[in-house]
């Protein structure tokens, strides 16, 4: 017979609460950009300090994770008592948009893994004049040659030069009523683009886009899109006569 006075108690491991840092928007830099995140997140656990906890953060650019502990630039982390935490730097080669995961478990299995959002793009100073910027809106003659020039360059003042950096130029024909700048970011049939006629002046440090529009333009209005391999888009509206 067994003891009357004895229970089996299940005890089931209760995995740490991990709240992910601020996400970051950073200026390009030319070599590598470099983000240093105190902290990538922070973490709670019931266990505290009797638990063991280990972290890897999956930088979203390919790169191998990075691993603590051991603890070193590239992945430090301070366990509780209170509150854990992660710290890390890490260098993108490229601009664009990356998903950082934070993944920490405890020694039991128990793990979570939230996200943040690492931002690198260029410094655009803008078209430069005569070209207005939304909300403005170009006008001109239809059948003419329009040169659209533009500067890009990095946190230090750098100019950037590659053609790289520019993923596509086009147009799209809009309303003339509501030019519809938002709409006009999206690739899609109605969208002619390419990078012909793309060059940068080396003299200027500036990229010039040739536009050869058509007589056909006439009494029409279209949308000039720019988007740069950083995810940004810069929009210029025109009313050909």
């Amino acid at each position: 017979t067994g003891d009357p006075d004895s229970q089996t108690v299940t005890v089931h491991n209760v995995a740490p609460t991990v709240t992910a840092g601020l996400n970051q928007n950073l200026t390009y830099v030319l070599g590598g950009t470099t983000v240093s995140l105190s902290p990538v997140g922070t973490f709670t656990d019931p266990a505290g300090s009797y638990d063991s906890y280990t972290a890897s953060i999956d930088w979203g650019d390919l790169a191998a994770a990075a691993v603590c502990p051991p603890n070193s630039t590239s992945c430090a982390l301070t366990p509780p008592p209170d509150v854990g935490s992660v710290s890390a730097s890490h260098t993108y080669a490229s601009p664009g948009s990356y998903s950082v995961t934070l993944d920490i478990c405890d020694e039991d299995g128990g793990c979570d893994d939230p996200s943040l959002t690492v931002k690198i793009t260029y410094d655009y100073a803008g078209f430069f004049p005569p070209l207005l910027s939304p909300p403005g809106v170009n006008l001109g003659k239809a059948g003419k040659t329009y040169p659209i020039k533009w500067q890009l360059s990095d946190a230090n003042d750098l100019y950037v030069s590659a053609l790289s950096a520019v993923s596509y130029v086009g147009y799209k024909q809009v309303s003339c009523l509501d030019y519809a700048f938002a709409e006009a970011s999206a690739v899609d049939p109605a969208l002619t683009s390419g990078t012909s006629g793309l060059r940068y002046d080396s003299t200027a440090n500036q990229y010039i886009y040739t536009w050869q529009t058509a007589k056909s333009m006439a009494g029409k209005c279209y949308v000039f899109v720019l988007k740069l391999n950083d995810g940004t888009t810069y929009l210029a509206s025109f009313s050909f006569w």
